[in-house]
Formats: structure tokens, sequence, C-alpha cells
């Protein structure tokens, strides 16, 4: 059985000491409806689920996941159940890119590798398996295998057509 090794704080880097926009900090599921009672995700945040933690702080919350792709994978989630990176709030959009900033220097100083994954899907196209935003931080080595990507269009996009599609008014 896997029980909750760590609980390590990481100071909370928000402006002031509020939680982040749309956060919670109820550890009831049942009674909260920022977090599903269905989700892993959000039961392992809740302590409702087993789960190896690492590190959390007021907005996001690392563990180790259940299925590695190496030794040290990671998944940083915010707290509040959030479905994608579209739906995070600015907040928590920050929050989490400041947590994993933070996980992929601890992996760096006390596993070495000699690179990282960072990952984050949206949406079950992307290969999203659990409907909870979470970034997977990957410790890489020479030699460990392919880093996975799509598989290139047959003929290339044209640049200046994409780039006009995107920052059209």
């Amino acid at each position: 059985m896997v029980h909750t090794r760590r609980r390590d704080r990481l100071p909370s880097r928000g402006v002031g000491s509020a939680p982040a926009e749309g956060s919670s900090r109820s550890s009831n599921a049942a009674e909260n409806p920022t977090k599903r009672s269905d989700c892993p995700f959000c039961r392992a945040v809740d302590g409702l689920a087993p789960a190896h933690i690492v590190a959390s702080d007021d907005d996001t919350v690392t563990l180790l996941t259940n299925a590695p792709a190496s030794v040290g994978h990671l998944l940083v989630l915010p707290r509040r159940h959030v479905t994608e990176l579209w739906s995070a709030s600015s907040d928590e959009a920050a929050a989490l890119g400041r947590a994993t900033a933070q996980m992929a220097r601890l992996l760096r100083d006390r596993l070495a590798p000699d690179g990282v994954t960072v990952r984050q899907n949206n949406g079950a196209a992307s290969g999203q398996r659990v409907a909870h935003l979470h970034v997977h931080l990957v410790p890489r080595w020479h030699g460990d295998g392919s880093i996975g990507w799509p598989i290139p269009p047959a003929e290339p996009p044209d640049p200046d057509e994409v780039l006009a599609r995107l920052t059209a008014g």
C-alpha cells in the first residue's frame, strides 16, 4: 500500500497571503464545489487516496506519479480542481509555473539528471488521461529513449499564415 511519505511545504510566492483566485483550502471534497470526489488527483490532494507527496504549498501539490516514465517522474498540480490549462486562472497558472520550476530544480539537485522533460497535456487528443490540470516533470538521462513528439504534417504550414491566425484582432 502507498502512503504519504512527506509533506514539505513550499514557501508561498503569491502577492499577500490570500489564496490564488479560485483556490480552496477545504479538505473535504464532498463539501467543496472546487473539488471532485471522482477525481483521483483531488482525492490525493485531500488525503483521501494514497499518494507520495513530495511538496505542497497553498495552491499546488507535487507528487510522484503512479506510472513513472523515469526515476523521479513528478506531477505538479493545482489544489483546486481545474480540468486543463484553458480553465486555470492567471494566478493558478502562475502558481503552477513557480512550483514546476522549483520542482525541476529539486530534481536537478537531488537526482542529477542530464535533462528534464516538462510536459503538460490539454484534452484527450494531446494525451491527457486525468481531467485535472497537471504538469509532468520527467528526469532524463542520455540514452534513456525517445522524447516523444507528434508526427509532423506532410507539408509544413506557412508560418506567415499561422502567425496571421494567431495575431488577428
